[in-house]
């Protein structure tokens, strides 16, 4: 299985890619792989971070559920790469095109809780084999 790599503050976190549910998605983000950006907090459903990209993925929501804390969605516009954690209110439906376990969102949630006050924190995104 693929692995979706987030490197930051120093540690690596991994998400399950769904390559059955977006497989558009994740073809998109395994050829943009790897690129450094940097993390924003969107504050819109609370425990909410992203990073813009300039993936060129689907002009359409492949895999369109509602947000729950662990998803990874993309967005074409603006495009970036959404990530929903800890306690959260889901406000609609992403494109969900990767999940992290509930240990690794434990973790990044962990890394990312005080980034209201830290804006800019550099990423490194990737997409690796299994670990």
């Amino acid at each position: 299985m693929k692995k979706l790599k987030f490197t930051f503050h120093g540690k690596d976190l991994y998400a399950d890619m769904l390559t059955e549910e977006a497989p558009l998605t994740c073809e998109a983000v395994e050829k943009a792989c790897p690129f450094t950006t940097r993390w924003v907090h969107a504050k819109i459903v609370y425990n909410e971070v992203f990073c813009p990209t300039t993936i060129e993925g689907p002009k359409f929501r492949e895999n369109p559920i509602p947000n729950v804390p662990g998803d990874i969605g993309f967005y074409d516009l603006p495009q970036c790469i959404c990530c929903w954690h800890g306690d959260m209110k889901p406000l609609g439906a992403g494109n969900v095109f990767a999940r992290f376990t509930p240990e690794q969102m434990a973790a990044f949630h962990e890394e990312t809780v005080g980034m209201w006050e830290e804006t800019g924190c550099p990423v490194t995104v990737d997409v690796v084999e299994e670990v």
